[in-house]
């Protein structure tokens, strides 16, 4: 219900939206509402988008940005196979389209790396997030996304994260964060 209602606030503005920006809003949406913890939501939305491209000519970039969104709001509702096509199909995507490492990218690798994990693929993820880490440490490294990277780092290590994570993501905006600390707290 709630994917369908922000669907339908959306319709006026993606009735005057051209081809290519009616996929980036419903993304746009589709971020919201993961970010919200409102996985299932998200999962609906990013589907559209994806979907709203289907015939469209536009960059092998913007098309892996939509399916790298598609990738996580899956790996949030526990579809860990889902997730893990969908991420892939981003990757390849952006190493075709030879985009070099962004925020979409990243987003890519620290969910590749999520997916390892919850197959216990320890090695792997830590691989998939080194870089990330480096990206967003040198880029924001009081950030949201380091302190998330950091997260994910810290537990493809096997150690808790660091105070400062934690604390970061605790004072995050995004139910998002809180719900990953809360689930990690219950599996304790």
């Amino acid at each position: 219900q709630g994917a369908a209602a922000e669907y339908k606030a959306l319709e006026p503005a993606l009735a005057r939206a051209s081809a290519i920006e009616r996929p980036r809003a419903i993304r746009c949406s589709a971020l919201g509402a993961r970010l919200e913890a409102r996985a299932t939501d998200a999962v609906t939305l990013a589907n559209s988008a994806v979907k709203s491209l289907e015939g469209q000519q536009v960059s092998m970039s913007e098309r892996a940005s939509l399916q790298a969104e598609l990738g996580l709001a899956l790996l949030e509702a526990g579809d860990v196979t889902a997730a893990d096509f969908a991420l892939r199909t981003s990757r390849a995507e952006f190493s075709e389209g030879q985009v070099r490492p962004s925020p979409d990218v990243l987003d890519v690798e620290v969910g590749l790396a999520r997916v390892a994990l919850s197959h216990g693929r320890k090695t792997e993820a830590l691989a998939l997030l080194d870089e990330a880490l480096k990206y967003w440490r040198d880029a924001d490294p009081a950030g949201l996304d380091a302190a998330a990277v950091d997260y994910w780092h810290a537990g493809a290590r096997g150690s808790p994260p660091a105070a400062a994570t934690m604390a970061t993501l605790r004072a995050s905006p995004y139910p998002l964060h809180r719900k990953w600390i809360a689930t990690a707290a219950a599996a304790r």
